[in-house]
């Protein structure tokens, strides 16, 4: 589900990428969203569809407001990212700097137009001393699954 306005939920991936999705949350000590995904989307951030491949893990919740305490000192260790976008493109742009931030990256392409309602990425790229634009991380190890009518990417960031 997206939130293309405040309260307008909109479906877009299918079942097969919902499952992954819920599977993908198993596997994490935390869900992380930015507040105006919380505040628009409601997202209940948690595993509701039964994993076959041994889920059960519920993650908790991160709202990630501008002022915010280190996670690891709560004991969480790895973090999947929901968005929105505006956690997604600072995300990056940590990237683009050289931080440690993201191991890897798993994009769902749905056939879905949302036109000016949906999710943008693109984050600043940073610039040089000679102020020319720096490339962004490349992906390594990438691998395409289609899952019924979506696409899903999968790749780690290339160090």
């Amino acid at each position: 589900m997206l939130a293309t306005s405040p309260g307008a939920r909109t479906a877009i991936s299918g079942s097969p990428t919902k499952a992954m999705t819920h599977f993908l949350r198993s596997r994490h000590d935390a869900i992380l969203v930015g507040v105006g995904t919380a505040v628009a989307d409601d997202p209940g951030l948690n595993c509701r569809l039964e994993v076959e491949m041994g889920g059960g893990h519920q993650p908790r919740p991160v709202v990630l407001d501008p002022i915010f305490g280190v996670m690891w000192e709560e004991g969480i260790n790895s973090v999947m990212v929901e968005g929105g976008g505006m956690v997604i493109n600072d995300l990056l742009l940590l990237a683009n700097k050289g931080l440690d931030v993201i191991d890897s990256v798993i994009i769902t392409i749905a056939p879905v137009w949302l036109g000016n309602g949906g999710v943008t990425v693109a984050p600043e790229r940073p610039v040089d001393g000679d102020l020319r634009q720096v490339p962004g991380p490349r992906l390594t190890d990438v691998i395409w699954n289609q899952m019924g009518d979506d696409m899903v990417l999968c790749g780690r960031i290339m160090r």
